[in-house]
């Protein structure tokens, strides 16, 4: 009698709640009755046993129930007895691929965990199996967790040993670009894969995107799109590089055509979710956030959305709380941590908002990460560390103009560094005179020197760019400097057009107003004039987390 073959066969064929209901059976302890009658109605159970009611129970979703029985497996597997095969050539079960290795009971074990989000633990487990006893799903999902926790060095070595083996895994050969391994490494390692143009295309691709080099990224990611203008990979990688370089109306068109593509598309939504936010998209927001959750409610993407929601509606405590969810779903989610530290900076606990993005930068190191770490270290006045933050922000990302950006604004903070504050913003627009953070640093800094029309001309490009409510109240704040209050008056209307809740265009227009009125009366003083609009150019957008210069 084959009863494994049995619960084998439902198990194959997705019909779990038999698999369970046959395999309590077969399970279940010998009682007096059989004893007495000196023959058991079923045969005792084996190490594959255990192992088939435990991937019946997780095709139920109950993965917390299916580990004591993985954990039995593993026990059986380690003895004689388990190790002998559950049944005879005869009633076929010899024709059967074995489930009681070691490594293929622990490999279950380590993705009960993850289902789980213990994440420790499944790396743990997995560490447990001889490298040499690892097959490639093992090892794949081993690179993944190193990858999570911060150990790059030992994912690479993981990837690198997956990709040996089987050709066709394209997830290590992008993971190990992205890590930084050199393009021609990874044919070197596996050469096949250089033989498809697409794919040595997509590599470079990613290869560029890891090293932080968002406009070789884009350009890439956007000469694939040309050939795969369906592909929601290409679609979404390519907006991620398009928000890096700042070009946010060209990344929120991007992940709309994504979304389009793949109506049931989670994948980076949540990321969506918060330039619809910095747009000042609400209504989109809010629709948003109810089809993912109609999607899927166990990803974390679509609780970051929600968070993301209720920070746009001012409702930090409540955003916190979703924000909590998706880390609750997943533990290594780096866009969850990001917008915790975000949301518990805006909640006044900056050293908790320290924690929350090294935790993100651990597991992705990325722009959005350094700048909330430099913003919340600024915020407990903790300048040298925040100095020290964005300096390898610059060392990973030599040719990001945000990032020299960032390392202007933490100079800043430092005491005699106003000429090495300079040449980091000089250096940031020599890279991209359209990056928004160091125009509008430089902007600043011109005003400091009362030189309006250069800090009106740095404006006007990025205004060419994208029409941002914040660059108008910019360009507001300099022709009220100028005394141009006719202009002043146009730009700050135009910001509130576009965001009719943005404090510093209100604030502007009553500034403004109440200069006309001085002008008007006789009593204009040029350097009070100055002092009230120059009061409130560092106003700061997002409740008092970020430095001087983000918006």
């Amino acid at each position: 009698m084959d009863t494994n073959g049995w619960l084998g066969q439902l198990v194959e064929q997705g019909m779990h709640d038999s698999a369970c209901l046959l395999g309590e059976f077969l399970l279940a302890p010998q009682g007096a009755a059989q004893r007495d009658a000196g023959a058991a109605w079923l045969p005792a159970p084996t190490c594959e046993t255990y192992v088939l009611y435990a991937d019946a129970l997780v095709g139920r979703g109950e993965q917390r129930r299916a580990l004591p029985y993985l954990h039995q497996a593993l026990q059986c597997a380690r003895t004689p007895r388990g190790r002998a095969p559950a049944g005879s050539a005869a009633d076929g079960s010899a024709a059967r691929p074995s489930l009681a290795s070691e490594c293929e009971i622990k490999l279950r074990i380590a993705r009960c965990y993850v289902a789980l989000n213990e994440s420790r633990n499944a790396l743990a487990c997995l560490m447990g199996i001889p490298s040499s006893a690892r097959n490639a799903s093992a090892t794949l999902l081993l690179a993944r967790l190193l990858e999570a926790s911060g150990n790059h060095r030992a994912a690479a070595s993981a990837h690198k040993e997956v990709l040996r083996g089987t050709p066709i895994v394209l997830e290590s050969a992008i993971a190990l670009a992205q890590l930084g391994t050199p393009v021609r490494e990874i044919f070197a390692i596996q050469p096949l894969l250089a033989h498809l143009p697409w794919l040595v295309q997509l590599l470079h691709a990613h290869s560029a995107e890891g090293l932080h080099d968002a406009t070789r990224a884009h350009e890439a990611f956007g000469a694939l799109g040309a050939h795969f203008e369906g592909s929601t990979h290409v679609l979404l990688h390519t907006a991620r590089a398009a928000l890096f370089r700042g070009h946010d109306d060209e990344a929120l068109a991007l992940f709309q055509r994504a979304r389009d593509a793949d109506g049931n598309l989670v994948d980076g939504m949540d990321v969506f979710a918060r330039g619809l936010a910095k747009a000042d998209r609400g209504a989109e927001l809010g629709r948003l956030c109810r089809e993912l959750l109609f999607i899927d409610r166990r990803r974390p993407e679509p609780w970051g959305a929600v968070a993301t929601y209720w920070t746009m509606r001012g409702e930090h405590a409540r955003a916190l709380e979703h924000c909590e969810r998706a880390l609750s779903i997943d533990e290594r989610h780096p866009f969850a941590h990001q917008l915790k530290g975000s949301l518990l900076a805006s909640l006044a606990r900056p050293e908790q908002a320290v924690y929350a993005y090294r935790k993100a930068n651990a597991i992705r190191a990325d722009l959005d990460s350094f700048i909330g770490l430099v913003n919340a270290y600024l915020h407990i006045e903790k300048c040298r560390e925040a100095l020290s933050v964005a300096r390898e922000a610059v060392q990973r990302m030599p040719n990001s103009a945000r990032a020299h950006a960032l390392l202007g604004s933490a100079l800043c903070a430092q005491p005699n560094a106003q000429d090495k504050t300079k040449r980091a913003f000089a250096k940031a627009l020599a890279l991209d005179p359209q990056c928004e953070e160091a125009v509008m640093a430089a902007v600043n800094l011109n005003a400091a020197e009362r030189n309006y029309q250069g800090a009106i001309e740095l404006l006007q490009p990025l205004l060419r760019k994208q029409r941002r409510d914040a660059i108008h109240s910019k360009l507001g704040d300099m022709h009220a400097l100028k005394h141009d209050f006719t202009q002043a008056l146009a730009h700050y209307h135009h910001a509130l057009a576009l965001n009719a809740s943005l404090k510093s265009a209100t604030d502007g227009l009553e500034r403004v107003e109440g200069m006309i009125r001085a002008v008007q009366q006789g009593d204009e003083r040029d350097d009070a004039l100055h002092d009230a609009v120059a009061n409130g150019l560092h106003d700061d957008e997002s409740g008092g987390t970020s430095p001087p210069f983000y918006h």
